[in-house]
Order: C-alpha cells, then structure tokens, then sequence
C-alpha cells in the first residue's frame, strides 16, 4: 500500500484496513472459540456415555486440548476479547434462566 494521496489520507486509510484485520481476526477467534468449546461439550457427553470403561488417558484431552489449542492459535488480544465476550455471554444466559440467585 503506497501513498498517493496526503499523510493524512494515506494513514488515515491504513488506520481503517488496521480496524478491519483486527475485526476480522476478532470474529475469526470468536468462532474458533464456539467451536473449541462444542467439540469439548460433545467430548465431555461421549465420555460420560462410555462410562468407567472409557479411557482414562483421553479424559484430559477433550475439555482442555481443543481450548488450549485455540489459545495458542489466537492472539493475545482475541483470546482476551472472546473469553469476555463468552463469559458476558453466559452470565446474561444465567441470569435470565434464572440461575443466579
């Protein structure tokens, strides 16, 4: 991206495809979040169903591994904005169910 307007416009200009890569990594991870956290629930209900017969050294990869992994495949700053977004989400879904006394 060279500048072929004024510093002013060119930056200007920088500073709105800046805003757009960081929302787009945002929704990105936001995503990626919802996911990591189905795949964890649907682990969780799969290990439950098996029982005492399940093997106990996956119990660990399936809650934590798809959240650690999203972790370090996200930004600092994503990771910071979908777990708040994801706890704000589910203190509002509390509340209104009634869940918090």
């Amino acid at each position: 991206m060279l500048p072929s307007v004024a510093v002013e416009e060119w930056l200007a200009e920088v500073e709105e495809r800046m805003h757009g890569s960081v929302r787009a990594c945002c929704v990105t991870g936001m995503a990626a979040l919802a996911a990591a956290v189905a795949t964890a629930v649907h682990a969780e209900d799969d290990e439950g169903a098996e029982g005492a017969e399940g093997d106990s050294a996956g119990a660990g990869s399936g809650g934590g591994g798809g959240r650690a992994r999203w972790v370090t495949e996200h930004a600092a700053m994503v990771v910071l904005l979908a777990n708040s977004v994801a706890w704000t989400r589910g203190v509002e879904a509390a509340i209104l169910c009634g869940q918090v006394s």
